[in-house]
Parts: structure tokens; sequence; C-alpha cells
């Protein structure tokens, strides 16, 4: 399946199940914003994936940190597709 000029977030992104699954989107060709609360953790997971990833530090129960998500997302000219 090919998810080309999708965009997605995956949280908890920075190991585990969310790292795999934000890098397997990423392969398939989706644009992927990634967020954790460990903003190196995150950072060196968006590194690890590569290309079209964009790591947000952010802790999802966080009303500001979920608004900083959306904000980054919309100030980037995107719109999620899931």
């Amino acid at each position: 399946m090919s998810f080309a000029n999708k965009v997605f977030v995956v949280t908890g992104a920075n190991s585990g199940m969310g790292f795999d699954t934000a890098k397997y989107l990423a392969e398939e060709g989706a644009k992927v914003y990634i967020t954790g609360r460990n903003a190196k953790a995150i950072s060196e997971a968006a590194f690890d994936i590569g290309h079209k990833v964009i790591a947000v530090p952010a802790n999802q129960a966080s009303i500001a940190d979920s608004v900083k998500l959306a904000e980054t997302i919309a100030a980037n000219g995107d719109k999620l597709d899931g």
C-alpha cells in the first residue's frame, strides 16, 4: 500500500510500535509527524527514520502541546490524513 502524499501523526514514536509505524509510513511515502515527551529521543528517532519525518516534542496529555503540534502542522501547510 502506498501512502504517497499523505500526512500522518504518530504519537509515542521514539520507540516500539510507534517507531515502527512511523518508519513504515515514511517508507511507503507518507510525511510523518512524530511526537514523544523526550525531545532528544524523538529527535533521534526522526534522524533514524530519515526523510519525510518531522519530530515535534509533545506530551499528548497536554492540551498546550497538542495545540503546538496542530500549529506546527498548519505552519507547514499540511493537513492530516491519519
